[in-house]
């Protein structure tokens, strides 16, 4: 299997991150202080846009319910219930240790 891809915020993650040679205590706390903001800032600048997306995908879903779209009572409980799941294993991976994959939704 190929090895993933390290991206730009992990690259500098991991080089605040790794051990360096004859750091003082003092100036290992202040890295760690710097890599907690440099994780903070990315977390926060994704979690706005995937967010963002995440709500825009929802609205486009919603716009299925207009006239010109047909579906059965089944197959909106299976929509629904697909992405119910992906939010509870979404919610989930949050928790310590917790990991969230899921499978694709298909019909």
């Amino acid at each position: 299997m190929p090895k993933k891809k390290e991206t730009e915020g992990e690259a500098d993650e991991r080089k605040l991150e790794g051990p360096v040679a004859g750091e003082s205590e003092t100036d290992k706390a202040a890295r760690l202080a710097r890599n907690a903001i440099v994780k903070q800032g990315n977390f926060t600048r994704l979690a706005r846009s995937r967010t963002n997306k995440a709500i825009n995908a929802l609205k486009s879903i919603g716009k299925l319910s207009a006239a010109n779209y047909e579906s059965t009572e089944d197959q909106r409980a299976k929509m629904f219930a697909a992405i119910e799941e992906a939010l509870k294993n979404s919610k989930a991976s949050f928790a310590p240790r917790g990991q969230g994959a899921a499978p694709a939704f298909d019909f």
